[in-house]
């Protein structure tokens, strides 16, 4: 029997020899599953089988709302540009320059050189869950779906339903020189005719993990919206309100997770998806909360948003900081009153050069990406003037600080040196 099973698992994988031995295969099984059914064993067949299949036929789902990936490898992996080897080395690579993204997505630590050591001592992250798939294995398999690829007409095929992170972390084992887990054990399911059901079940798999990210949870939130909209709106034939649709949603995750969330908080998750896919990224891959980036979604711009982020990492702040240093005390109103133009003016400019350095901090796409923002904004004829009217400001005030400096250089000292110069002193302001 164990021979039996080698051949099929070897088999798996071409059309060809799926179709010519299926008959075989299921008849080998069904009479295993006949007989044990007629011995108390404690436990009944299902339909259900395990299967050793190849890394390099399996592929991501572009759909499933928790992304393991940066936002770049993920979409080049899903058009196929980068196979997900290549994204893998790609993401090792990432983190021995000491890419952000990289290091929390593997499990590195950020503020010190990157070593194997240092990954593998985090409690969280690829490294640490393929290193406990070498030493104890996989414990629970992939869900996989075989799906049809024009691209791969002869070769059997199969999307992720479940289980992405195993699929990535067999990729880092493989890496990592561990030949032997270039196949990873996974259940095949039929594929529904209803995409629906898929999402479902990654929506319950994701709800159910306390430590879901919330940028995944808002996602999924919005895959949620957007299914009961259309069949609200299609069953119904009559308009509903955003607020009715937030609160059918917040119903509907407690068919998942138990516990109703509010039109409010659905709103809440439903603004984290305004961030930038770089800001998404960091969001996601150190695991913030909804409450942590509550704050952060008050900045008016990205690039204030993304530095942000990076700092609230940096310094490992909660909540309670990021709401701190977002919202500015407000002063009293005999502070208020007592405080020049001048003192406000310089403040908003000091505000105004920590933003500037935070913009130029950043890597070069992203800030042409950033200024290409900012100056479509201000070609709005009332933002245009205003930034006019401060420019003119400034380089009147840089002026006459230049004069300032200028003349300190020139000015003569009061107490002549020698005689000769309190002579030439003398006839000049005689």
């Amino acid at each position: 029997m164990a021979r039996r099973k080698i051949s099929i698992q070897r088999d798996l994988g071409t059309k060809e020899s799926f179709s010519d031995d299926q008959s075989g295969i299921s008849s080998a099984i069904d009479e295993l599953a006949e007989r044990m059914a007629t011995v108390d064993v404690g436990f009944q067949p299902t339909h259900q089988r395990v299967y050793e299949i190849n890394l390099e036929r399996i592929t991501p789902d572009p759909t499933q709302p928790r992304h393991l990936l940066p936002h770049d490898l993920r979409v080049a992996v899903h058009n196929k540009t980068v196979s997900p080897a290549e994204a893998m080395r790609e993401l090792l690579n990432r983190a021995k320059a000491r890419d952000m993204v990289a290091l929390l997505i593997l499990g590195g630590n950020h503020d010190e050189p990157v070593s194997e050591e240092d990954l593998l001592a985090e409690d969280t992250g690829l490294f640490a869950l393929a290193n406990s798939i070498r030493e104890i294995g996989l414990r629970q398999p992939l869900n996989v779906y075989q799906v049809d690829d024009p691209t791969q007409a002869v070769q059997i095929v199969y999307r992720i339903g479940e289980g992405e992170r195993r699929f990535w972390a067999h990729h880092l084992l493989v890496q990592q020189g561990y030949e032997q887990f270039k196949t990873v054990r996974c259940i095949i399911d039929t594929l529904p005719d209803d995409e629906d059901v898929i999402n479902q079940r990654q929506e319950a798999e994701n709800a159910a993990r306390v430590d879901l990210p919330s940028i995944a949870r808002s996602r999924s939130i919005q895959r949620i919206l957007t299914r009961l909209e259309a069949h609200l709106r299609g069953e119904e034939n009559n308009e509903i309100s955003q607020r009715e649709l937030q609160v059918a949603v917040g119903q509907k995750v407690k068919s998942f997770t138990g516990r109703i969330i509010g039109d409010r908080m659905v709103r809440n998750y439903l603004s984290l998806l305004n961030l930038s896919p770089e800001a998404q990224d960091l969001a996601e891959s150190a695991q913030l909360s909804e409450k942590q980036l509550r704050p952060i979604m008050r900045l008016p711009t990205e690039a204030e948003r993304l530095a942000l982020i990076r700092q609230m990492i940096e310094e490992k702040w909660s909540s309670h900081q990021g709401v701190q240093k977002v919202t500015a005390p407000h002063p009293s109103l005999r502070e208020f009153s007592n405080a020049t133009v001048e003192q406000k003016f310089e403040k908003k400019v000091i505000e105004a050069a920590k933003t500037i350095i935070s913009l130029q901090a950043l890597p070069a796409e992203n800030y042409e990406a950033t200024i290409m923002v900012l100056a479509t904004r201000a070609k709005e004829t009332k933002t245009f003037e205003a930034l006019q009217g401060l420019r003119q400001t400034l380089d009147d005030i840089l002026q006459k600080a230049t004069d300032l400096v200028e003349l300190e250089k020139t000015d003569l000292p009061l107490e002549a040196t020698d005689d000769r110069d309190s002579q030439i002193l003398a006839d000049e302001y005689s």
